[in-house]
């Protein structure tokens, strides 16, 4: 069975390695990003995750995230990824 896949964003790199050593644990494949550029180059790069998680307290560029987002999804859906 595949694993599920997370992208979890945060500007604090301890976060980030705890994130990723706790869902690592419990099964998950975990990719991270320090901010939304980061993120966006995952996602041109290596598709969609099937979770995101993002630190709320630090502005992400939703805009501009959502929309890579988006782009991605329709690509995948249209080459059939």
């Amino acid at each position: 069975m595949e694993r599920a896949r997370v992208l979890a964003i945060d500007d604090d790199p301890v976060v980030r390695r705890l994130v990723e050593i706790v869902l690592e644990a419990d099964g998950f494949d975990v990719d991270v990003a320090a901010d939304a550029a980061e993120a966006r180059a995952f996602l041109r790069r290596d598709g969609r995750p099937d979770l995101f998680l993002r630190d709320l307290e630090k502005p992400v560029d939703p805009g501009k995230l959502r929309e890579t987002v988006r782009t991605v999804m329709a690509r995948r859906r249209f080459s059939g990824r």
